[in-house]
């Protein structure tokens, strides 16, 4: 975040760590199982 803040300012260092926080709920949502739904036992 160092990088956005030097490069543009401390507003866009909040948009990019939003927009990445995000894409990461997103993915989280997309490809998370719930263990008791994953086919394969780990323990």
């Amino acid at each position: 975040m160092v990088w956005a803040i030097v490069m543009h300012s401390w507003q866009m260092a909040f948009i990019i760590s939003g927009v990445l926080s995000f894409a990461w709920a997103i993915a989280w949502l997309i490809f998370y199982k719930h263990p008791r739904d994953q086919k394969k036992k780990i323990i």
